[in-house]
C-alpha cells in the first residue's frame, strides 16, 4: 500500500503547533515559515501602498526599512563598489546585497523564517536608495534595516466578515513557535556607530552575547505584534507585542546607557511584552521605557531552543492596564498572567491602514537582533489551549517498545480512521501513518515509564520520505516464489 508523500508532509502543514492542538475549527490564519511558490519570499513592489505579496503571498513590508531579498549569511557586497541599476525603479538600485535580511531555512523537516537586523549598514557605506514607485515623498531603504512585515487580517474573513476590528478588546488567541538563533547562518558582524558617531563593527557573538541577540521591544512594537483597528476613529489603533531577548541583550543595552523597565527586571532574558503603564493606551510601553516590566523569564540556553507559545489577549474589564495577557508555553496548561498597557494610536507599523494587522520583524530603526519563527497563527476569541496527546508506541501492551510493536504498526499502516493503539495508532488521532512510526522510533528501547509519557514528536521531511519508501516496500504484494525464482535465472 503506497502512500503519497504529499499526504505525509501535510501532517506538518495542516496544523500549526506541536505542543498544543489547533483550536476547534482551526486557526483564522497560519503562517508556516516559508515562501509561496513563485513568490520565493522576495519583496513586493516598491512604494508605500503596495499590497501584500511577500512570504506566503499575504504579507506587506513597505515600512521605512526594506528587505533587499537576501538572507543572513549570504555573501555581501563591497559598499565601495558603484551602485547597480535597479530594474524596478528609475532610481539607483542597491549597492549589492546588504548584511542581514530574511532567510528560509529547514530544521528536521520544519520550514522556518529567520530575520536578522545587523544595525545600520548605511553608516558603513551601503546605499540608502530612493525608489519612487509612484510615491516620490517616501524614501525606502534596501539595507535590511528594520524589516517589518504586516498581514492584513481582513483578507482572512472574505466569506465570513470579521465581527469587529477591535480584536484586542474583543479577545484574540495568538500562537507561535520561535527561538533566538544561537548559530548560523548569520552575518557575523553588526554595524553601528561609536559614541562619536564613527562607524564600528562588533562581532555578532561575543563574551557578552554568546547566545546571540534577540530584539528588545522598541518603537512601541514587538517582534511579533497584533494591532487592532478602530474603524470609528482614524489612526486610533492600538497594539500589543512580544519579543524574545537574552540577558546579553539587556547587558548591552545597559552598557550603552539605556534605561527603562528592562534594566530593573529579573536580570534574565525571556519573553517580554508591553509594559504596564497606566489604564489607557500609551506611547511609552517599551521595555526600554518607564513602567512595570512584563517578562516570562527564560535562560539564555532555553532561548536558543524552540518554544511554542499560546497567548490569549482580552480587555481587562477595569483591572490594571488595558488588557490581560495569558501566556502558555510548551504544552503547559497553567498560564502566566500579565496586565499590560496597549501601545497608543499611531505606534503600530500599519496604523494608517483601516484594518487590524498581524505583524512581525525587527521593529525599530535602532534595533539589533534576530529571530527564528517556525509558525505564527491567530484566531479571534479567547481560547484556552488543549495539550497535544501524549504518545504511546507500546502497541502490543507488553511494557516495552520493540520490534514487535513496529510489526503491529506495519500491519495497520494506511488505516485512515478508527484505528486503535493495538493497530499502530501512537498519537491517538485514529489513523496509522508515518507520524506513528516516528513516535515508535523516538521511543524504541526506552524504559516503559519514559516511553509512555513523551510528547508526540514532529517527523522531518526526509524521515517522512524514507518512511514512504519503507512502508511501500513492506506492504507491497509479495511475488509468488516461482516467479521470483524465474527472475533470478
Amino acid at each position: 500500500m503506497a502512500v503519497a508523500l504529499a499526504s505525509l508532509v501535510a501532517l506538518r502543514s495542516a496544523s500549526a503547533g506541536v505542543s498544543y492542538l489547533d483550536p476547534a475549527g482551526g486557526w483564522n490564519y497560519i503562517y508556516q515559515g516559508d515562501a509561496a511558490p513563485g513568490v520565493n519570499g522576495l519583496p513586493d513592489g516598491y512604494g508605500p501602498n503596495t499590497d501584500g505579496g511577500a512570504l506566503d503571498g499575504t504579507w506587506r513590508h513597505d515600512q521605512l526599512g526594506r528587505w533587499d531579498g537576501h538572507a543572513p549569511g549570504d555573501p555581501i557586497s563591497n559598499p565601495a563598489d558603484p551602485p547597480q541599476p535597479d530594474p524596478t525603479s528609475p532610481a539607483s538600485g542597491p549597492t549589492g546585497p546588504s548584511p542581514g535580511g530574511v532567510g528560509f531555512l529547514n530544521d528536521a523537516g520544519a520550514n522556518y523564517i529567520r530575520i536578522q537586523d545587523v544595525g545600520d549598514p548605511a553608516l558603513h557605506g551601503w546605499t540608502q536608495n530612493t525608489h519612487s514607485g509612484g510615491h516620490p515623498l517616501r524614501e525606502l531603504e534596501d539595507t535590511n534595516q528594520r524589516v517589518y512585515f504586516g498581514h492584513d487580517m481582513l483578507q482572512d474573513f472574505i466569506s465570513t466578515p470579521l465581527p469587529s476590528q477591535r480584536v484586542l478588546d474583543d479577545g484574540i488567541t495568538l500562537s507561535f513557535r520561535a527561538r533566538i538563533p544561537g548559530a548560523g547562518p548569520l552575518d557575523p558582524l553588526l554595524y553601528v556607530a561609536d559614541q562619536q558617531g564613527a562607524p564600528v563593527t562588533i562581532p555578532w557573538f561575543d563574551a557578552t552575547t554568546p547566545h546571540g541577540r534577540g530584539l528588545l521591544m522598541e518603537n512601541n512594537r514587538g517582534t511579533i505584534s497584533i494591532m487592532q483597528n478602530d474603524p470609528d476613529f482614524f489612526n486610533r489603533d492600538s497594539l500589543i507585542g512580544f519579543s524574545l531577548v537574552t540577558s546579553g541583550d539587556i547587558a548591552v543595552y545597559q552598557q550603552a546607557g539605556g534605561t527603562g523597565s528592562i534594566t530593573t527586571g529579573s536580570g534574565s532574558g525571556g519573553l517580554i511584552m508591553n509594559n504596564l503603564d497606566g489604564g489607557a493606551p500609551s506611547a511609552s510601553i517599551d521595555s526600554t521605557s518607564p513602567g512595570t516590566l512584563n517578562i516570562l523569564p527564560m535562560t539564555d540556553q532555553q532561548l536558543n531552543a524552540w518554544h511554542e507559545f499560546w497567548i490569549t489577549i482580552r480587555d481587562n474589564a477595569g483591572a490594571a492596564g488595558t488588557h490581560e495577557v495569558k501566556v502558555y508555553m510548551d504544552g503547559s496548561l497553567t498560564p502566566a498572567t500579565f496586565n499590560v498597557t496597549a501601545a497608543s494610536s499611531g505606534e503600530a507599523a500599519y496604523a494608517d491602514l483601516a484594518a487590524p494587522f498581524l505583524e512581525f520583524g525587527a521593529s525599530s530603526r535602532s534595533g539589533i537582533g534576530s529571530i527564528d519563527v517556525d509558525f505564527l497563527a491567530y484566531k479571534t476569541g479567547v481560547i484556552a489551549p488543549t495539550a497535544a496527546p501524549t504518545a504511546n508506541a507500546d502497541f502490543d501492551a507488553d511494557g516495552d517498545v520493540d520490534g514487535a510493536d513496529f510489526l503491529r504498526w506495519q500491519r495497520g499502516f494506511g488505516l485512515a480512521s478508527g484505528a486503535t493503539l493495538g493497530q499502530g495508532d501512537a498519537d491517538g488521532n485514529g489513523a496509522v501513518n508515518a507520524a506513528d512510526s516516528a513516535v515508535w522510533k523516538s521511543k524504541f528501547g526506552l524504559p516503559p515509564a519514559v516511553a509512555a509519557t513523551a510528547a508526540v514528536p514532529e517527523p522531518g521531511a526526509l524521515c517522512l520520505a524514507l518512511l514512504v519508501l519503507t512502508a511501500s516496500r513492506a506492504l507491497a504484494p509479495r511475488q509468488p516464489l516461482v516467479e521470483r525464482q524465474a527472475r533470478r535465472r
